[in-house]
């Protein structure tokens, strides 16, 4: 929310749904947002931010998933919830939804982290890599300056073997998040 705000998204834009009615004074305080206790009212936004424990997703995602279909509307879902499928998030809500995942990392608290995304087919932020006939690699060197930093940071890591590196390191993460999507992926009853 914080970082919204900075960003100069109006507080008139954010809607938080809270379930815990001290925690929703605490954010009204702090951010001077709209706060609701119905997780239903933040339906009406473009962007619904899913930022609930990986456990709680299904619970919530299929309490939204028949006012989505009542309403027809088709915001985007950003889920923070980590370990969880967006295949599974878009089944919960009623299916054919767009979805980001992402991951966010501790300093993005700051300002200053990064963020993993992962956005399902329905997502169009990636339409140029979606519609070229040029591979990924072939569109980045397009937008990299011959003998600028982009190239020169490049070819760094290319010479330190930091592509084997990123491979084995996303490959553990990849496994790691396999376990946790069958497990946080089953219905509850």
């Amino acid at each position: 929310i914080g970082g919204l705000i900075s960003s100069s998204v109006s507080v008139a834009n954010i809607m938080v749904a809270e379930p815990d009615q001290q925690q929703r004074s605490r954010l009204q305080l702090q951010f001077a947002v709209h706060t609701t206790a119905d997780n239903s009212d933040t339906l009406s936004a473009d962007v619904v931010i899913l930022a609930v424990k990986p456990q709680l997703l299904q619970i919530v995602c299929r309490a939204l998933s028949e006012t989505l279909k009542q309403s027809g509307r088709q915001p985007l879902f950003i889920s923070i919830a980590a370990g969880v499928r967006s295949d599974d998030i878009d089944r919960w809500l009623g299916g054919n939804r767009v979805i980001v995942r992402a991951m966010p990392n501790t300093p993005s608290l700051l300002a200053s982290g990064a963020t993993g995304l992962y956005a399902n087919p329905r997502v169009s932020a990636a339409q140029m890599a979606g519609h070229s006939k040029l591979d990924v690699a072939t569109l980045r060197a397009q937008v990299t300056s011959k003998g600028g930093t982009t190239e020169q940071a490049i070819n760094h890591f290319q010479q330190a073997g930091f592509e084997p590196l990123v491979e084995k390191a996303m490959q553990a993460a990849y496994d790691r998040s396999r376990t946790l999507a069958n497990e946080l992926g089953k219905d509850q009853s």
